[in-house]
């Protein structure tokens, strides 16, 4: 039998879009903006993947085969914060993920942007996320909107139907691949389907395939910093092993003036983060 603190990737998808759609449309006006969402969507992250201390992992993405043909992936979460001297931030998402079972350990960003009342992004910058998509591959946009816009209706692309009627779902937190915003410019104005912020971290983050692999985490994030002009990301470190003593031997991550934010400390937006 399954144990009940596993989980299937589609259905920890599906957790983290359920846990962060819900979180987002209770945000405040006056607490909407990146920092404060992006703080609170983090600690939704290491909270449900905390509660689930292992994946299930097979080969097939297409429906639940059976139980002897899953493995377990065991699951490890640390999230840094930048102190020290004050400055800027805007609520983007470094994630960290070391795929112990692989031997091998990426990073991927995502460039937060918070949707004004005029319905446009007013933080969103054409240059400047052309010159991070330059220095970082596979940068992500993440966009939090007041109006859900449309997105894909299942993690695999699949849309869901009632009754033989195609059923278009619709999300607050809306991820765009980096050559896709490169197309349009303007955010407000792509025509394209994006993913969920749960199904992208999942099948792109976790399962690896939106991560730089051509230098080391923290060099990655080190030249994000150089790329932003010092911009400081809130850092999410997971640690993927086959065993759960092996997951639970986190490695830390060695950056000037990071430091872990312990499981009982609030994660909180007021926090501010920076380098030194």
């Amino acid at each position: 039998m399954f144990q009940q603190d596993s989980i299937f990737p589609a259905d920890l998808a599906r957790e983290l879009d359920y846990e962060v759609e819900s979180l987002v449309a209770s945000i405040e006006f006056a607490d909407w903006d990146e920092d404060s969402i992006s703080y609170a969507i983090v600690k939704t992250i290491r909270h449900t993947l905390r509660r689930h201390s292992c994946i299930w992992q097979s080969e097939s993405i297409r429906s639940y085969p059976h139980e002897d043909s899953w493995s377990r992936l065991f699951l490890d979460v640390e999230i840094y914060k930048v102190t020290g001297a004050p400055e800027q931030a805007h609520g983007d998402i470094a994630v960290v993920v070391r795929n112990d079972a692989l031997h091998r350990a990426g990073v991927g960003f995502y460039e937060a942007k918070a949707q004004g009342v005029a319905g446009n992004f007013p933080a969103y910058s054409r240059r400047q996320f052309q010159r991070l998509s330059t220095n970082t591959p596979l940068l992500s946009l993440l966009l939090y909107q007041r109006q859900p816009g449309s997105v894909s209706a299942d993690m695999y692309g699949i849309p869901s139907r009632e009754q033989g009627v195609v059923r278009k779902k619709l999300a607050r937190v809306r991820v765009f691949r980096a050559n896709v915003v490169r197309l349009f410019g303007d955010p407000s104005n792509i025509p394209w389907e994006a993913e969920t912020f749960g199904s992208h971290f999942v099948r792109e983050c976790l399962a690896g395939k939106a991560l730089d692999y051509s230098r080391d985490p923290e060099t990655a994030i080190r030249r994000w910093l150089s790329a932003t002009k010092r911009t400081a990301p809130i850092v999410i470190s997971i640690t993927i092993s086959r065993s759960p003593s092996a997951a639970e031997s986190h490695v830390s991550l060695s950056l000037p003036n990071m430091e872990p934010v312990p499981l009982d400390m609030p994660l909180l937006a007021t926090d501010r983060i920076g380098v030194g």
